[in-house]
């Protein structure tokens, strides 16, 4: 017994340094979607499981930057940030593997301080709003107009929050979906419905409607289930989940169209 022991100890020593080797070897995937125009519309690296792992930046118009951050399989992990179209501040926090942590800072479109969010393990354990000219801290305790503007910001927070989500969410779909130019050609529609925690998990899916091609509503269900984790919330988003409407179709000669909807709003068209 001890012979063989030592016979198998070399073999062993050689797999796990050929593991090692294996990993350190593997780069993540780049992705990329452009506008119409030609110019970068985003570029996310993603690792060999298809989750997003590594940077991910949005652009305007292929020079100006709308979103950057830093993901660590599927989940955000980092400092974020994003801006308006003329390139000023709009957002900027930190989340640890998806997690809200430490300040969430957020600005006017003049450039001046709008909230500050203290964020402790995914808690909110401070809150702090500003006027948008003077910039003085405004008491959101001392009345019923101080607590209006304080649901109103919220309010706006998570708009601007779900439409940053439904943007992440519908390029992590896109990635996956593809049909050849037979199906192209004809108009087809499927609608899902999906169920999806703060984290990304998917809960429940099922489909509202399915096209009369057995293989669009195939490729379509196959793109939905290779998601294995969709965007974690912002932190800007209150809810534990969200129920979404996510829309495949093809408009025949008409390149394919794939929407997203929330709570059966309709997210706005790009206009590229």
């Amino acid at each position: 017994m001890r012979f063989r022991h030592w016979l198998t100890a070399p073999f062993l020593l050689v797999v796990c340094f050929a593991n090692f080797w294996g990993c350190a070897g593997s780069k993540p995937v780049v992705q990329e979607g452009r506008y119409s125009s030609g110019k970068l519309h985003y570029r996310i690296e993603i690792d060999t499981g298809g989750l997003k792992h590594g940077l991910e930046t949005w652009w305007y118009d292929g020079v100006i930057k709308r979103y950057e951050a830093t993901n660590e399989h599927g989940l955000r992990n980092g400092e974020y940030q994003a801006w308006f179209s003329d390139g000023k501040p709009w957002y900027k926090g930190r989340d640890i593997h998806g997690i809200a942590q430490d300040s969430l800072y957020y600005w006017y479109p003049n450039g001046n301080l709008q909230t500050v969010t203290v964020f402790r393990d995914g808690r909110q354990i401070h809150f702090q709003a500003y006027d948008s000219v003077t910039a003085v801290p405004l008491d959101t305790v001392a009345n019923a107009r101080a607590k209006w503007k304080h649901d109103s910001i919220a309010a706006v927070q998570r708009r601007q929050g779900i439409e940053e989500w439904s943007g992440r969410v519908r390029a992590t779909v896109e990635s996956y979906w593809s049909i050849p130019k037979e199906l192209a050609r004809k108009p087809y529609r499927s609608v899902a419905t999906l169920r999806i925690g703060r984290i990304g998990d998917l809960r429940a899916l099922s489909w509202k409607e399915k096209s009369s091609s057995t293989v669009f509503n195939t490729l379509a269900d196959r793109a939905l289930k290779k998601v294995r984790r969709f965007p974690p919330f912002p932190p800007t988003i209150p809810e534990a989940e969200l129920e979404i409407q996510y829309e495949f179709v093809s408009q025949g000669k008409v390149p394919k169209r794939v929407r997203l909807e929330l709570h059966g709003q309709s997210e706005p068209d790009s206009t590229d």
